[in-house]
């Protein structure tokens, strides 16, 4: 099953609207910070959505790795981490249509006998 879709409900559990995601990625992991919430969304990257006004999410910014998928994201605040095959890269996301990176690290992989 590909996650590709998100359904909104109110906290009284009613059905509220759903929001299509670009790519074709399964979801591997979705947070919310503030109005922000953020997809890693595996092919289609980091997507992220403002949720100002919850029957209308809106996608607002996407960003597609230039190697690898996106298979992980955490947030604080406006700061995005993602987690791709390559390593992990540091997002300001204030602006999210343009979002700016603030650092990234190569993954390493190690070996033991």
């Amino acid at each position: 099953m590909h996650l590709t879709q998100l359904h909104f409900y109110s906290c009284s559990g009613q059905f509220v609207t759903h929001r299509k995601l670009e790519g074709t990625g399964e979801i591997s992991r979705l947070v919310i910070s503030g109005s922000l919430a953020f997809a890693a969304a595996a092919d289609g990257g980091l997507q992220i959505l403002s949720l100002s006004n919850p029957t209308q999410p809106s996608l607002d910014g996407v960003y597609i790795p230039s190697a690898g998928y996106a298979f992980d994201v955490a947030a604080a605040g406006t700061a995005a981490y993602v987690a791709t095959q390559t390593g992990l890269q540091t997002f300001d996301a204030s602006n999210p249509g343009q979002l700016s990176e603030k650092a990234a690290s190569r993954a390493t992989a190690l070996m033991c006998r």
